[in-house]
């Protein structure tokens, strides 16, 4: 699933009532759609506030797979700089999640062009369907429509056209909601303009999590086979389908600065053509396009856009960089909001008897075990723990897991995802491998 280029600055429309009524919503209007999906702003009779609405364009089981993922993958998460779920719902044959509503302009916009603000979705194009390259350039949006992109014939520009007390705040707050992310083991793997909003007050948001994922040993699905993200944002190794980190988030972070920075994209022409200069070639300086660009934006970006993952910078020297105002500055460490990773000790007893249960499994029987403790004691992380240590001794065992979210109202609730984590394993296998499995 690959998109070219993202429709960023989504403009309030009339709904078209693709969204049955419901007692509890009042529909107000419809914000934005995409491959996948479609945003509606509604008012929530119950909590008496208006809410932006989140509901599938079509009964696709990969859609409703990222519809859920993208709800779940902020339930431990709760950070100003990243946009705040409400609750997932399954009513009259209707999946849908609540959001709080933005009212804001995409990052480009804001920091380039002083965009008005307006309240936008973060339905986007990530769910468009483009795994074969095309042969045509980026399309346009209205947003780039605005300004003149200098390409690689144009003369330099001689000044710079965006704000940069803007930028600076807004890469800070960037840093900040990434870091969280990558706190909780998950890279966003689609950071680009059109899910990087910015509200009036300045208030920079990263929306949607469509495409989260949490890159655990072993773990693979049919989606670790394609690339999966914004072709024009994306990281070469994502865009290879090599394994992706917190480095890959950070590379679409560079590609937006030089946006910012040049008001063009580091690499430009068709898709197949995008692609292959990411493994091959380094983007220009931002200063080589425009020279009065500020030195340590420039280095910054140039570091970003490194095509080794291992030597990209991270949340401490962007935010290094984007809070230096004064020399001497220092800027803080980010606060992820999310608890630290710990070092698992002891349960030695507990995982032996794990253990005994999987190879009982194997032996061929039938094997149940109940995890008892009160709140806080670790059951959690002792379950991460065995099915790491598992994957560690036996590569190929498959490993399904599940919880109950308590903001959920979907049926089967403590079983959908782990039947969601059956789907994912099955869908890369061949259908001689499936018919092996079947009884």
């Amino acid at each position: 699933m690959l998109a070219h280029r993202g429709c960023s600055n989504l403009m309030l429309r009339p709904s078209q009532a693709l969204f049955p009524e419901h007692e509890r919503f009042d529909m107000l209007s419809e914000l934005g759609s995409g491959g996948m999906g479609i945003v509606y702003a509604v008012y929530d009779r119950q909590r008496g506030e208006k809410l932006a609405l989140k509901t599938l364009q079509s009964e696709d089981p990969g859609a409703l797979l990222r519809l859920k993922n993208e709800f779940r993958a902020l339930q431990d998460m709760q950070h100003p700089n990243l946009v705040t779920l409400g609750e997932l719902f399954h009513d009259h044959e209707q999946w849908f999640f609540t959001m709080e509503l933005i009212e804001g302009v995409d990052l480009i916009s804001h920091v380039r062009n002083n965009g008005t603000y307006a309240i936008t979705g973060e339905a986007n194009d990530t769910g468009v369907d483009e795994r074969l390259p095309r042969d045509h350039g980026p399309s346009r949006t209205e947003r780039d429509s605005q300004e003149v992109e200098p390409t690689g014939d144009d003369p330099a520009p001689e000044r710079r056209s965006f704000d940069e007390a803007r930028l600076r705040a807004c890469l800070a707050q960037l840093a900040e909601g990434l870091a969280a992310i990558h706190a909780a083991g998950r890279v966003h793997r689609d950071i680009k303009p059109g899910n990087v909003l910015v509200e009036a007050a300045g208030r920079l948001v990263v929306l949607d999590f469509g495409l989260v994922t949490q890159p655990e040993l072993g773990q693979k699905s049919a989606e670790h086979f394609f690339p999966l993200g914004t072709i024009d944002y994306m990281a070469p190794e994502q865009a290879a389908s090599k394994e992706v980190s917190p480095a890959t988030d950070w590379y679409s972070v560079g590609v937006m600065l030089f946006e910012v920075l040049t008001g063009q994209l580091p690499f430009s022409g068709g898709a197949l053509k995008v692609l292959t200069d990411k493994q091959l070639t380094a983007p220009r300086r931002p200063s080589d396009v425009v020279p009065a660009v500020p030195p340590d934006l420039d280095d910054l970006c140039v570091s970003l856009l490194d095509r080794d993952p291992a030597r990209r910078p991270g949340a401490e020297q962007v935010l290094r960089v984007a809070r230096y105002d004064r020399p001497g500055h220092r800027a803080r460490r980010p606060s992820s909001a999310v608890l630290p990773t710990r070092t698992f000790v002891g349960r030695r007893r507990e995982l032996t008897a794990l253990f005994e249960a999987h190879a009982a499994v194997v032996a061929g029987k039938a094997s149940s075990v109940l995890l008892c403790g009160y709140s806080g004691l670790g059951k959690s992380e002792l379950l991460r723990t065995f099915a790491r240590q598992l994957i560690a001794r036996e590569p190929g065992a498959m490993v399904l897991h599940g919880r109950c979210y308590e903001r959920e109202s979907v049926p089967y609730k403590a079983l959908d995802e782990v039947v969601d984590s059956l789907s994912q394993q099955l869908a890369g296998r061949s259908s001689t491998a499936l018919a092996g499995l079947a009884p």
